[in-house]
């Protein structure tokens, strides 16, 4: 597939739509975490109210673009073929690398606050520093 230009314009109009549904997704999983206090229950919580609702607006939104695949005119050929594939990409990524990061990041964030990360803590330890001496200097 050639990409020039006009499908660049696409691809970016395409993930403007897509970046909805993953900010619906990490707003529930944020609710439901704070709600349960466990990132994988959050998880499955999100999957099961939040996820169906994205399936099915993903799943209808690149079929309707795939029915532009037969256009005669290149550009909505193009249009068709690159919106529906990151509809899809998008909808893979949501439902795949969106919750492992958020468990990553649930789990770093416990060991940061937990002091077992010494480079962190050497990190805070130099803005504290830093900070003082701006406090007392002015």
């Amino acid at each position: 597939v050639y990409v020039d230009l006009v499908a660049l314009m696409i691809c970016s109009i395409a993930i403007g739509l897509v970046v909805d549904d993953t900010m619906h997704f990490m707003y529930n999983y944020r609710k439901y975490y704070e709600r349960f206090g466990d990132a994988r229950q959050a998880v499955r919580e999100t999957f099961l109210t939040t996820g169906r609702a994205l399936l099915i607006t993903a799943l209808v939104l690149a079929a309707n673009f795939f029915v532009l695949l037969f256009a005669k005119f290149t550009s909505t050929h193009k249009f068709g073929f690159f919106s529906g594939l990151v509809i899809l990409f998008a909808l893979i990524a949501d439902f795949i690398i969106a919750p492992a990061l958020m468990i990553i990041a649930v789990r770093y964030l416990k060991i940061k606050h937990s002091g077992l990360l010494k480079e962190d803590t050497y990190i805070d330890e130099q803005l504290k520093d830093q900070t003082a001496n701006n406090v007392a200097i002015r």
